[in-house]
């Protein structure tokens, strides 16, 4: 499968699970690219023999001044997330010429600036939400009626708890294309912690006291 691994930044060190589910797929025998807006950290010879495509554009679209012109441009598809017409324009280029089966698009307004482009070419777009792009990017209206019109059309949408789980349930993507998968850890890479002597074992969490965390 030619697979277009597409995230906002690449190389962030808080999100080194993106570098991990990359190599994870390379060796699966998959055939990779990757797209991203930015890139920092890592080298692309450091996952893919194929280079990273940037796209020279800011992101997101959501602020500033040109806001309200953007909004008007693109009133008719109701997508307010999606890029510029040049950024389009570059998009359906690489898309062309890299002919990927699926692009996996890591953050949902990821996925919605994508999607445009990627239904007029026939290709599946898989959305992998992680967590601000269903809690606090909802409190942008334009953002949360996007999401509303574009959520059904993605081909399958990947979360990593159950709480967003019901949130894009919401929005009418049905069962069959949601995927519940938590995040999770490569414990090979780990020491394992010796066993403490006492009975009851301390911890510390590290988390926003919210209730959905339990």
């Amino acid at each position: 499968m030619r697979i277009l691994v597409a995230c906002p930044t690449l190389g962030i060190s808080s999100e080194v699970w993106i570098l991990r589910q990359i190599e994870g797929f390379a060796g699966l025998g998959h055939d990779l690219s990757v797209l991203c807006w930015r890139q920092e950290g890592y080298e692309p010879s450091d996952f893919t023999d194929k280079p990273v495509e940037v796209l020279p554009y800011e992101l997101p679209l959501l602020g500033g001044a040109h806001r309200w012109v953007q909004r008007a441009k693109h009133a008719g598809s109701r997508n307010f997330v999606r890029g510029s017409a040049a950024e389009e324009k570059a998009l359906s280029a690489l898309l062309v010429r890299e002919r990927p089966d699926v692009i996996l698009c890591h953050f949902g307004n990821v996925a919605m600036r994508v999607l445009p482009v990627a239904k007029r070419q026939g290709i599946q777009v898989v959305a992998h939400f992680h967590g601000a792009d269903l809690s606090s990017k909802l409190s942008d209206r334009w953002y949360r009626w996007t999401l509303g019109h574009e959520a059904k059309q993605f081909g399958q949408v990947v979360v990593v708890g159950s709480h967003q789980a019901k949130l894009v349930g919401g929005k009418g993507v049905a069962q069959e294309r949601l995927n519940l998968i938590p995040c999770g850890v490569p414990t090979d890479q780990f020491d394992p912690m010796p066993r403490p002597a006492r009975e009851v074992v301390g911890f510390i969490q590290v988390s926003r006291i919210v209730p959905w965390k339990g």
